[in-house]
């Protein structure tokens, strides 16, 4: 594992356990958002670890399913930017390698979550790429300003904390890994 240097925290269990957590929580937040739009337009809606959906595949009326892709992605954002400001004004530049532990794993957890998202739109529509073109916007204009706005947020936030690219990478690329391993989790279980 990583030692803490003398501005770095640490990358050690605490900091994966925090990764994890914040993995789930991000997922889960994002596709329960999905549900809720869905619920409250007056779908019957399914609901699983990375995915949630029309029971019937099909919604009550087309404009829903714009409505139902872009919850996700905004609360996705909601998430990055209450931790962001949550951290800001709670926590000093000074406060610690705590802080950094426990909350900065949420802004790397929505900001891959999209990243990867934006990627997939290769194979497969994605929540943004599906709203610009339900909307006749340019394919990537959504994916982008999403994207962009996620990492403004955890760009600042690592700056503030002055963070090295270095710990930001390793991150980064653990969130990632975790995100690949809830998604195929997600399809296996669903597969039993």
């Amino acid at each position: 594992m990583h030692r803490a240097t003398a501005d770095q925290p640490p990358i050690n269990t605490a900091f994966v356990l925090s990764c994890a957590i914040a993995v789930v929580l991000t997922f889960m937040a994002h596709e329960s958002a999905h549900w809720l739009a869905g619920t409250l337009l007056g779908n019957r809606m399914f609901l699983h670890g990375n995915g949630a959906g029309p029971i019937s595949r099909a919604y009550l009326q087309q404009w829903h399913s714009t409505v139902v892709d872009i919850a996700g992605p905004l609360f996705t954002l909601a998430q990055a930017l209450a931790v962001g400001l949550w951290m800001r004004h709670r926590y000093g530049p000074d406060s610690g390698a705590r802080t950094v532990l426990w909350w900065f794993p949420l802004l790397l957890s929505a900001l891959m979550l999209r990243l990867i998202a934006g990627g997939l739109n290769l194979m497969q529509p994605q929540d943004e790429l599906r709203v610009a073109t339900d909307l006749g916007w340019p394919s990537y204009t959504v994916v982008l300003l999403i994207c962009a706005a996620l990492a403004a947020v955890t760009w600042l936030t690592a700056r503030r904390y002055q963070l090295s690219a270095r710990f930001t990478l390793i991150g980064a690329c653990l969130v990632s890994a975790l995100l690949t391993l809830w998604v195929l989790g997600d399809n296996w279980i669903r597969q039993l």
